[in-house]
């Protein structure tokens, strides 16, 4: 209870950082009472408390604050049971850290079919023989000036994604010096932000891989020869492997089957 909750925490704060440290965080639900005394505890004592604050807005569960008392809750390990744990993290980013966040199959379905654009452009590429260049000066300072406008994330997204955009549109045109320049955009800046390719399979590269695409480029090449029986027996064999086919305009892609899959 009052003062209890507030003197812990400027005490823990104190005790942990020091006087003057840089950011203190909180729900923004905490902003008055809470917060406002611990400024007034540590400041009334003749300390320097925290210099930034950073509030986040509430997750939301159709429209309603998620919390245990309305037992609309869900943990992350249930999350990510169920979901590609890239599609967690680019909700969140998807959403400004101040606004509320809403979290649901579809949002999280949404946010992993996004992943997906990432992932196929990287192979796309790779079929293609392009590689990751240094990405444009001008790219890279649009997504440092979104990140350094209040952590704007939407907003360096958007960055990313044009830049999938752009290099997809490179790689139709056959424009190799664009798609890697795009590429390398795209990477750089996904990583920045915690996130990676591939969707985190174990195995991502060597001779399971190489399988894979001779039997992608075989089950092509049966249906090329309108040998549909033996298409059709390579597409099992593939669906058997947790292998989802996608096509596209330079030919048939493949990625691993995710746990969403079946929600999508």
């Amino acid at each position: 209870g009052r003062p209890g909750w507030h003197i812990e925490c400027s005490a823990m704060s104190l005790h942990l950082l020091g006087d003057g440290f840089d950011i203190h965080g909180g729900g923004d639900d905490l902003v008055f009472p809470h917060h406002e005394n611990e400024i007034a505890q540590a400041v009334g004592a003749g300390h320097e408390f925290a210099r930034h604050w950073l509030h986040n807005g509430m997750v939301n569960v159709d429209g309603e604050k998620m919390s245990k008392s309305l037992g609309n809750f869900t943990t992350l390990e249930a999350v990510l049971d169920r979901f590609d744990p890239r599609a967690f993290r680019l909700l969140v980013l998807q959403t400004h850290y101040r606004r509320q966040m809403e979290l649901g199959d579809k949002e999280l379905t949404d946010a992993g079919k996004a992943a997906d654009r990432v992932d196929a452009l990287v192979r796309r590429a790779a079929r293609a023989g392009v590689a990751a260049s240094a990405p444009s000066a001008a790219g890279v300072e649009r997504f440092r000036t979104a990140m350094d406008d209040d952590f704007d994330t939407p907003a360096a997204l958007a960055v990313v994604f044009e830049a999938v955009r752009d290099a997809n549109a490179a790689l139709d045109a056959g424009d190799a010096a664009a798609a890697a320049a795009g590429l390398g955009l795209v990477v750089e800046c996904w990583t920045a932000l915690g996130l990676w390719v591939g969707g985190g399979d174990e195995e991502s590269d060597g001779e399971a891989d190489a399988e894979i695409t001779a039997l992608v480029v075989a089950r092509d090449a049966a249906r090329a020869a309108k040998d549909w029986a033996e298409a059709d027996r390579l597409r099992d064999e593939l669906q058997a492997r947790g292998i989802v086919l996608e096509d596209t305009p330079s030919g048939t892609a493949w990625r691993r089957a995710r746990p969403d899959d079946e929600s999508s």
